[in-house]
């Protein structure tokens, strides 16, 4: 669990959870966004969320099964920082003195099951598997290991074998991109997202004149956007069909028991269609 000191200390350099957003691999943030937070032009939220919150408390907890499972003992260190650049940096879920080795912890919904079962065969996550690599590369750790609940009640365990291959590979993105941040060098915007951020304001006057890129691009969106009409129309029929045959049912299961879809009321007395 980070403390205020240690939430303090993202803003001064490249922490283990930005790696993912650096090399693209993040849902939740842009090479670009991360950017702006770094040179102060835009605040990093650090209002907790319940999701954040239930993963902090949860924690602990996690933590302690992960101990009994493997009859280890876990230690808290401090922040971590690289040997050579001391702007790349670590918060550690857990230490394990007797084998060298990170432990890194993650709460999951249930939502995010398929992810995870996935792991099983795929490998950890590969947001996560970054943030286990670089925490490997600076602590030059044995291994590393993954502790994950899911839908808070079921424990999965995954072990991370160092690669150096990768790590150089996240470190190297790591200092890349501190060197934008110390020399002003703005990434790409890679999303409408950034571009609202980047632009935000119009001027009235000023007149942009179109390329063979920007009319192939406007070619595209005219395409996507009549697909779209077409597939929502598909959509819609789909959920028809489904939603007559559950009729006043909440759930609809698979032959195996499996859930499928679910047709809840909100307190408000709407009822809300989920596929699973």
């Amino acid at each position: 669990m980070l403390t205020e000191e240690q939430r303090a200390k993202r803003h001064n350099g490249i922490g283990a959870s930005d790696s993912a957003i650096i090399m693209g691999y993040s849902t939740y943030k842009t090479p670009y966004q991360l950017y702006l937070e770094k040179i102060g032009s835009i605040e990093a939220s650090d209002e907790m969320t319940e999701v954040q919150y239930w993963g902090n408390a949860l924690e602990p907890i996690i933590l302690n099964r992960f101990e009994e499972e493997n009859d280890v003992t876990i230690t808290f260190p401090d922040t971590v920082y690289h040997p050579e650049y001391p702007f790349i940096f670590a918060n550690l879920d857990g230490w394990i003195e007797a084998e060298d080795a990170v432990v890194e912890v993650k709460s999951a919904n249930s939502f995010q099951r398929k992810e995870w079962d996935m792991a099983l065969t795929d490998g950890i996550p590969l947001v996560y598997l970054i943030q286990l690599a670089k925490q490997c590369a600076i602590t030059d750790a044995s291994r590393g290991y993954c502790a994950v609940l899911i839908g808070g009640m079921e424990y999965k365990q995954f072990i991370y074998e160092r690669d150096k291959s990768l790590e150089e590979l996240i470190i190297k993105s790591d200092i890349e991109f501190w060197d934008c941040v110390i020399n002003r060098i703005e990434p790409d915007p890679i999303s409408t997202s950034d571009c609202r951020l980047k632009f935000p304001k119009p001027h009235p006057d000023k007149i942009a004149n179109s390329t063979l890129r920007t009319a192939t691009a406007l070619a595209e969106l005219m395409d996507v956007k009549v697909r779209m009409k077409h597939l929502s129309g598909d959509e819609e029929r789909c959920k028809m069909h489904i939603m007559s045959h559950m009729g006043n049912a909440e759930y609809l299961m698979g032959q195996e028991g499996e859930l499928l879809a679910t047709w809840k009321a909100t307190k408000k007395g709407t009822r809300v269609f989920n596929i699973k």
